[in-house]
């Protein structure tokens, strides 16, 4: 039910919101024809008008207007002007061949004779501006972002993009409906990102800008959440200890843990894989890699997961030849089919049969470097969860406290690394470890409102989204006050509870649920709410 999971992205202190449909070119419409299979090119203007600009001789006449008719690529043409001609009709003659709207098209003046050139591979037009960015609104669902633009990126039409040519403020998760500012390079136009979209990403609020996005440059996100069926079976109430939470919530904030999807969902948790690189085990880091990514896009045997399982997680490193044969048929088949393209990439680099560290970390740096950083921040990630739950559990909780993102800088590390049987942190490669930071222990739930909303059906949608074709939902008031909250049920109805609140960047609304729910909620739980 990706309806009651929605986010907007805070930016420049607004909630991000896709209003304005996507900017139109005449130039990319006018170029983009050529790519259309059996498009046959006719010249826009009457050739004959060339005639009122220039007098040339009739046979040069007559063979310049054919070469500019057929218009073949890779064809060159060259007349010399008559004598008399000045500048200013040499500009015109110019003037005249670009509005012939041909992208194939080049025209220059060497030697006194105009050169005329038909390429044959297509140029864009640049867009008319000199900012260095477009900004635009992407507003997606069942995706998360990575592979979002990896998708944008494949599905770039004329104008080619790179996956790493995409910039964001941070990672949206998969489950639910967001909205979040990405930015390209200022030579791409609109239409090239929206020609070929899937049903579940739309782009919008296109803006051509000199401000660069940078990675956590927002300023948080606004949260709609609905927590299904909370009302007790046989009590038909609502629990007491939803609004004892809820009222610790406003006074006390929660726990700044980070939630489950920092670890990811692939067999191989993303927390492991940058364990790896920590303890400079590039092999099964580059291994777990590609059976990740290979196993989102494709159904693995049964034997097959059991075989990862005992590898990865129950560590029987005796298997690893069965491993390297599983990872061969892995190989085999992302090149037959040339997807995912990541994994292609990164398999384009690595020679597999010859490991080397070298050559395996230079087939990791393949992967985008925004992209790379999340499997070390996945393993800090996981120690601070764990240095915090100590914290709470021996009472040496401290509301305005913080606790360190281990990291190669961070100072009397090693107690903490024998606490998780880590020897050290690696910084052979600084590039895929971090220097490391702190994170505050606890933190405020900004803005929260909340109401019991009723329903007769299970899964009824109680929140409006853009995806959603729906004429007409009953809109919630929602409430800060606790005591305000509906807790009686009626007979035969369904008690969802719907909240609304802020986040600060890189803290996890799934940790308010659990919070609301007095329990851990996995992502198995919320996939069930």
């Amino acid at each position: 039910k990706f309806y009651d999971f929605i986010v907007n992205e805070i930016y420049e202190g607004k909630s991000v919101d896709l209003t304005v449909p996507p900017l139109h070119f005449d130039e990319f419409t006018d170029t983009l024809k050529f790519f259309t299979p059996g498009f046959i090119y006719e010249p826009t203007l009457d050739l004959d008008e060339l005639d009122k600009i220039v007098t040339l001789e009739s046979t040069v006449s007559q063979e310049l207007k054919s070469f500019l008719r057929v218009a073949t690529p890779n064809s060159k043409y060259q007349f010399t002007p008559p004598a008399d001609c000045d500048k200013l009709q040499r500009t015109a003659i110019h003037s005249f061949f670009k509005l012939l709207k041909n992208p194939l098209l080049e025209t220059r003046t060497v030697d006194g004779a105009i050169n005329l050139h038909f390429h044959q591979k297509m140029q864009f037009p640049n867009p008319p501006t000199k900012e260095r960015f477009l900004n635009f609104v992407m507003l997606k669902q069942d995706i998360d972002t990575l592979q979002a633009i990896n998708l944008l990126a494949n599905l770039s039409t004329g104008q080619k993009l790179r996956p790493n040519q995409f910039c964001y403020c941070g990672i949206k998760d998969q489950r639910g409906v967001t909205q979040q500012m990405v930015q390209v390079p200022g030579w791409i136009y609109p239409e090239a990102l929206t020609q070929k979209l899937p049903d579940n990403i739309r782009l919008g609020n296109f803006e051509f800008t000199n401000k660069e996005i940078r990675s956590g440059c927002h300023d948080g996100n606004q949260f709609e959440v609905v927590i299904r069926c909370i009302n007790d079976v046989k009590t038909k109430k609502v629990p007491e200890l939803v609004k004892e939470n809820l009222r610790s919530i406003q006074q006390n904030g929660i726990l700044n843990k980070f939630g489950y999807q920092r670890f990811g969902s692939g067999l191989i948790k993303t927390d492991l894989m940058g364990r790896y690189l920590c303890e400079e085990d590039y092999e099964k880091f580059i291994f777990s890699l590609i059976i990740n990514d290979y196993s989102m896009k494709f159904q693995l045997e049964e034997a097959e997961s059991q075989l990862i399982n005992d590898y990865f997680n129950a560590q029987i490193y005796e298997k690893e030849p069965q491993i390297k044969d599983l990872i061969r048929k892995i190989i085999k088949v992302v090149q037959e089919e040339r997807r995912p393209y990541i994994l292609n990439k990164v398999l384009g680099r690595l020679n597999f049969e010859e490991l080397t560290e070298e050559n395996i970390v230079a087939a990791i740096r393949e992967i985008p470097e925004k992209q790379r950083t999340f499997y070390f921040h996945a393993f800090q990630s996981k120690i601070f969860n764990e240095m915090l739950i100590q914290k709470e559990k021996y009472q040496e909780f401290i509301f305005d406290g913080e606790l360190p993102i281990v990291g190669w800088e961070t100072k009397n590390i090693q107690k903490i690394l024998n606490d998780f049987n880590v020897q050290k942190i690696s910084r052979k490669y600084r590039d895929l470890t971090a220097p490391g930071s702190t994170r505050k222990m606890n933190i405020n739930v900004k803005n929260l409102e909340f109401q019991v909303a009723f329903h007769d059906e299970k899964d009824q949608q109680i929140l409006t989204t853009k995806f959603e074709k729906i004429d007409k939902i009953n809109q919630i008031k929602l409430e800060n006050d606790v005591e305000k909250l509906h807790m009686e049920c009626e007979e035969e109805k369904y008690a969802s509870l719907v909240m609304k609140f802020d986040l600060d960047g890189s803290c996890y609304a799934t940790e308010v649920i659990s919070a609301v729910m007095g329990q851990e909620v996995t992502k198995e739980q919320q996939m069930g709410m």
